[in-house]
């Protein structure tokens, strides 16, 4: 399976997409984690405690100068549209209890859909991960989908949106899904984190009237204790990791790629 996890900052996405990894290596199964989020949370909430001295891919000004085949990767007319990165994911990655972790990072500046050396090296890389690993990928994205380019998307099984129950959270949410359909991701999920009572409920389902939403997740303090005191996030709550292990097992039982999402019963 190869799952992309997006959504709107604050939502519990990174929270949700490392109990998801936990829960597929309980299962036994080897799991690739992709953290390209900016924000780069995914590691420590996986337990990686270095982590926090790796210097993400995109910071590494001279090795994609050298890959894009420029001197400038600010000023760069002419550059590589199919850099050879075949041997960053397995180069750059650390390893821990069965995971293997990638961090990604951002890009400074520019917009995500603009044609210059740093994104045509991310989407390449990007590529090469979803496509060209044998275990399961999950990959923490930012708020948006834009450097999943249209050849990334065709080897994604599933996207996931994690939202909370507010406006904000659900207009990006609702805006990913379209950008996703522009590129011809038919199979997209929800999971509604944060959740305090039945109007937080009713009003997600309001909101997301016909979509697939996997799983409602109760809002937990622990969550955010555990955080502060480097807890695991698989370790945080067994209720919520409950609920997950349950997704996990519709994960599993997906069709797969090219065919478009059945509705599974909410949690």
């Amino acid at each position: 399976m190869k799952i992309a996890i997006a959504g709107k900052g604050g939502t519990g996405k990174t929270t949700i997409a490392a109990i998801i990894i936990d829960a597929f290596k309980q299962h036994e199964y080897r799991v690739y984690a992709l953290d390209a989020d900016p924000n780069r949370h995914l590691g420590p909430a996986l337990g990686f405690v270095e982590e926090k001295n790796i210097i993400p891919i995109m910071e590494m000004k001279d090795l994609i100068k050298k890959r894009m085949g420029v001197e400038d990767t600010s000023f760069a007319p002419m550059f590589k549209m199919n850099p050879d990165v075949s041997d960053l994911p397995g180069a750059y990655a650390i390893e821990k209890d069965g995971v293997r972790l990638l961090v990604l990072g951002g890009i400074a500046g520019g917009g995500a859909g603009c044609a210059c050396p740093e994104n045509v090296f991310m989407r390449r890389l990007l590529h090469e991960v979803i496509t060209g690993r044998d275990e399961v990928v999950v990959a923490d994205m930012e708020a948006g989908i834009e450097h999943l380019g249209r050849a990334t998307v065709e080897a994604v099984d599933m996207l996931i949106l994690v939202v909370e129950p507010s406006r904000a959270s659900i207009e990006v949410a609702l805006k990913a899904e379209d950008m996703a359909e522009q590129i011809n991701l038919k199979n997209f999920f929800y999971i509604a984190n944060k959740i305090r009572n039945d109007k937080d409920r009713e009003f997600v389902e309001k909101n997301l009237e016909g979509k697939n939403i996997l799983a409602f997740i109760p809002y937990r303090d622990s969550i955010a204790e555990g955080e502060r005191e480097g807890i695991e996030a698989g370790g945080r709550d067994k209720e919520i990791n409950d609920i997950i292990e349950r997704v996990v097992e519709k994960i599993v039982k997906f069709p797969g790629k090219g065919h478009k999402a059945r509705s599974p019963v909410s949690e």
